[in-house]
């Protein structure tokens, strides 16, 4: 059953409320991943900001009814069950397999 608008709100609060951001700073410190700030500098961003793009991508996947956006290591998807939020550091998928590239001919 598609949830509301209004679900999908409480989804948000829910999800930033148990999302563990401090995991997120410690890669982010970890691999020195930096964001461009309002100021056009690169830092790495506070727990407040980090919060804050979650909640804008959280926010824009309701209000364009899109199924999925992320930046800056953030990912948010719409499932039929309520939004998921995910940090991202490496991924691949089997749509870019490139023949033979990693295939080893013995």
């Amino acid at each position: 059953m598609k949830k509301t608008k209004a679900e999908l709100q409480n989804d948000i609060e829910y999800l930033l409320c148990n999302f563990n951001f401090e995991k997120v700073l410690i890669a982010m410190q970890a691999l020195d991943w930096k964001w461009r700030m309002a100021d056009d500098t690169l830092a790495i961003p506070t727990i407040v900001q980090l919060e804050q793009k979650a909640r804008y991508l959280c926010n824009q996947v309701i209000n364009q009814k899109i199924k999925e956006i992320g930046t800056g290591g953030f990912v948010v998807r719409r499932r039929k069950s309520g939004l998921q939020l995910s940090f991202e550091v490496a991924w691949y998928d089997s749509f870019d397999i490139i023949p033979d590239r990693c295939l080893k001919n013995d």
